[in-house]
């Protein structure tokens, strides 16, 4: 079942980054990231550099879609993942 948009995508791109994410089931990742969206800044999950496999600060970008499907104007909402996660920029002590 599909939580979220382009779940599958998703779960590839986490399994390929984050370390760990090969030994947990799809729906420990999904409802981790359901917890985790609705108050996420611009609704990105980070993984953190020591999470990852890259030892790099990584995003994983969603948008949120607000649409009504009844039609008694009952509104949903949804997250869908954009893909494509992409590392950020990371500033150190020394750097600033």
């Amino acid at each position: 079942m599909e939580i979220f948009g382009n779940q599958a995508a998703f779960l590839e791109d986490y399994r390929r980054i984050v370390k760990g994410a090969a030994q947990r089931s799809d729906e420990e990742i999904i409802a981790e990231a359901n917890k985790i969206l609705p108050t996420a800044a611009n609704f990105q999950l980070i993984a953190e550099a020591d999470q990852t496999t890259f030892g790099e600060r990584i995003c994983f970008p969603f948008k949120q879609e607000i649409c009504s499907t009844d039609t008694d104007g009952t509104v949903t909402s949804r997250f869908v993942y954009i893909g494509s996660p992409f590392q950020l920029d990371a500033k150190f002590d020394e750097q600033q």
